[in-house]
C-alpha cells in the first residue's frame, strides 16, 4: 500500500492511477497498440485537411 499512500502525497494527481502490474501491462499494450494503429493510418490521416475552427467542437 506504500504506492498508493505515494500517489496521494504527490502534489500532481494521476487522472488514471493504474493499480497493480497487471493493469501497468494492460495499459501499455493498449496504448502500443493504439500507437500502432496511428502508424499504419498516420499518412491518410494527415492528407486530410479538417478546419478545426469549423468542428462542433469549437462551437
Amino acid at each position: 500500500m506504500e504506492g498508493l499512500t505515494e500517489a496521494l502525497a504527490r502534489e500532481i494527481a494521476s487522472l488514471r492511477l493504474a493499480m497493480g502490474w497487471d493493469a501497468v501491462d494492460a495499459i501499455r499494450d493498449h496504448a502500443q497498440s493504439v500507437l500502432a494503429e496511428l502508424s499504419v493510418w498516420e499518412s491518410v490521416a494527415r492528407d486530410i485537411p479538417i478546419d478545426a475552427s469549423k468542428t462542433i467542437a469549437a462551437e
